[in-house]
Formats: C-alpha cells, structure tokens, sequence
C-alpha cells in the first residue's frame, strides 16, 4: 500500500525525456499520483513481484509494461510522486506506454508546457521573449519536480533560488514602472522625448503644462519600460493642477523606480528635497546640465547630471534605470517559474505542503 497521501498531489504529467524519432533506448518521465498505475490492471509488474510502491526510491527495477504483449522495460522511482521509466526506442513502444499513461489520466508534457508558450507570446520585448522561450523546454517543471523530492536545506536554498527571479519574471510580460518626477519646468517632458526618441510629452517653458499623466511602453536595455511623465510637483490652489499632483503621488507610491529631476541650473529648494521622501527606490537627475550650473550646492549622492537638449548623460542614466530594475539576470538554463500554476507550486514546496 502507499504511505499516507501527500497534502499536495503534483500535476499528473508524462514526459519524454530522450528526442523524438527512433533510438535504441527511450526514457519517459511520470510525475503525479503514482497510485493510478497500480489500479487494476497494474500497468507496471516487476520480475520480483513486489508492487510499485514498495519499489525503493532511485533504485532499478526490471518489469514488464500493459498487457500482453507487454512492453520489457526498467523502471526507477525518484521521489514519491515521480518516476522514470526506460524501454526500447522504437515509435510504438513509447507511443503505447504514453496512450498507457493518458487513459490513466497523465497528461503528455506538451499540453502541460501550454501555459509557459502562452507567456511566451504575451512577452513584451525580444529580450523577455527569450527568456520566457527557454523555459519551453520544461526547466521550470523538471527544477520544481527535484525540489519536491528534496528536504531541509537543501529544499530550502532550491526554493530560494527560484523564488529570487521572482520580480523579473513577474516583468517579463507586464512592464516595469518608472515614474518622471520634479518641480514644474524641471524639465520632465524634455527627458521622457529625449529617452523615447521622439516627441510624446508636450514640451513648453510656462510651469505645469503636464496636468496629467503621460505614459508611453519602450524598452531600456531591452526590458519592457512604461515610463510616466508626471504633473509637477508643487503647492497650487489650481483644482486640476492639484489632481494633477495627487495622482502623480499615487504613480509614485506604485513605481518600480522614480527619476527625480532637480533643475542643476538653480538653487534646490524645499520641495526638492522633499522629494526625496516620496520614493525609496530613486534616481536624482541634475537635469539642464548644459546651462551654467547652480555654485556651491551639495547634490544628493549618487545625482546624474543629465542635458535632454545635448543628449549628455542619456546613456548613462539608461544604464542606470536598467541597473536598478534589473540587477541580475539568469544565466542561461537557469529554471524560472514563470506560469501561475508554478508559481504556486514553487509556494506550496516553500510552505512544505507536500
């Protein structure tokens, strides 16, 4: 008989593990509820006579598979919801043991890949794209499939590990907020044309011409960016310049990043280094750097100086905006969870409901 019932059953799935096409040896990965293939008939006897589920974990047993004429095969427990099972190579051996495995409920890798190919075309850039498409090829199955199989500290750093790319995937298909904020006139609008390449924002010298927000999809280093040209930031009895300000606090409040302009050409005042306050996650622009600069100012560490109008220091506050949304990248053939069904699977091994 099996042990007690894990709390949390893994997705019945058959996998074939070796390439398509004939071959002297074919090995198929099941995962799931192994007990389904000991409903009578056992699709699986071994030559000793002991039943599946006494057969011990990540040791080889020599059976038969189906009925007769039944296929020779070597079978090989790895966990308690997985297996692998090796028989001959040919097309109707491995196509008998799957259409086995399917009517027993299993359902074939492909289908089960459905939901990483649909990331797939949701993805924003080139860059997400390729990444997302890599996982195609079941990495994030097969990584959470060990995890499942692990204990202690072990499980524990596994988990980790996946759960630290997290925020990238969660951009991989819905973009990363950067949020232009500043004092009006700082020039807002004339550094969101000059990061898009082109005219988005209305660009005029009188003070709090953007009473909105203006957003616009690009992508930085290729990672999907929705930038937003924010209403400046002042005290105003204007009714609509007000609500202009307070959704710019609001976009502010849900940024993944915030680009804080200070003009380098006068003096800060107050609400400039209140600012400050409004976002952790920040870069300060010295924005108009092409003018005679303010004398004797202290910026705030780490300030870029930045000219929309000579294109100074674009690049490098590019860099930088991609540096701070993306701090790391994973190495290729890194397992990502990337669909919600793993995600919360990858949360259940966290929680060790198993």
């Amino acid at each position: 008989m099996w042990g007690v019932r894990p709390m949390m059953t893994i997705s019945p799935t058959v996998e074939l593990l070796t390439g398509a096409g004939r071959s002297a040896i074919a090995v198929l990965r099941v995962t799931g509820d192994l007990a389904r293939l000991e409903e009578a008939p056992p699709l699986f006897r071994a030559a000793h006579g002991r039943p599946l589920c006494q057969q011990p974990v990540n040791v080889l047993c020599f059976g038969s598979w189906g009925a007769a004429p039944a296929e020779d095969v070597v079978l090989a427990r790895t966990s308690e919801q997985s297996l692998e099972v090796s028989c001959h190579g040919g097309i109707a051996a491995i196509q008998r043991i799957q259409k086995s495995l399917v009517e027993r409920g299993f359902v074939p890798h492909e289908v089960a890949l459905e939901g990483v190919w649909s990331m797939v075309t949701q993805a924003r850039t080139q860059r997400a794209a390729d990444i997302l498409l890599e996982q195609t090829t079941g990495l994030g199955d097969r990584e959470l499939t060990r995890l499942e199989s692990l204990t202690g500290e072990a499980r524990k750093s596994g988990v980790a590990a996946m759960q630290s790319w997290l925020p990238l995937v969660q951009h991989l298909t819905s973009p990363w907020e950067v949020v232009l904020c500043g004092r009006p006139n700082v020039g807002k609008s004339s550094l969101m044309n000059a990061i898009a390449g082109f005219t988005r924002s209305i660009v005029s010298a009188e003070a709090g011409t953007t009473r909105d927000l203006v957003t616009l999809d690009t992508a930085i280093e290729g990672w999907p960016v929705r930038l937003t040209d924010s209403a400046g930031i002042r005290d105003t009895v204007h009714p609509i310049e007000q609500e202009g300000v307070r959704r710019t606090r609001a976009a502010l409040a849900q940024a993944d990043l915030a680009i804080m302009l200070w003009d380098a050409s006068q003096l800060p005042n107050p609400e400039d280094y209140e600012l400050l306050e409004l976002a952790t996650r920040r870069l300060v622009v010295l924005h108009k750097s092409d003018l005679p600069p303010a004398t004797g100012v202290a910026w705030p560490p780490g300030s870029l100086a930045v000219s929309s109008q000579s294109g100074q220091g674009v690049g490098e506050l590019l860099r930088r905006i991609a540096q701070h949304l993306v701090p790391a990248v994973p190495p290729a053939g890194t397992p990502l969870a990337v669909t919600p069904d793993q995600q919360q699977r990858l949360q259940r091994i966290a929680e060790n409901r198993l």
